[in-house]
């Protein structure tokens, strides 16, 4: 893992409208729009674990990124 993966997620992240921000000790912390923390990365992770653990806490709140392999969404037959 990189500090690259990171920064793509991160861009991923600002693209489902979740506000990023670098925190004092050089991790990102993700929030909402209004504010509410929702999880922190490391900048240079030493193992995959960290992203399926930020999309997990994402879920827990009702966010799902476009992506998600475990978002199904419904198709309403019309």
């Amino acid at each position: 893992m990189s500090s690259k993966d990171v920064e793509a997620f991160v861009r991923r992240l600002r693209h489902a409208g979740l506000v990023v921000e670098r925190s004092g000790g050089g991790h990102y912390k993700v929030m909402t729009p209004e504010g509410g923390t929702i999880a922190f990365l490391p900048f240079s992770p030493s193992t995959n674990r960290w992203r399926e653990n930020t999309i997990a806490q994402l879920r827990k709140r009702g966010i799902v990124l476009e992506d998600d392999p475990r978002h199904h969404p419904r198709h309403d037959a019309g």
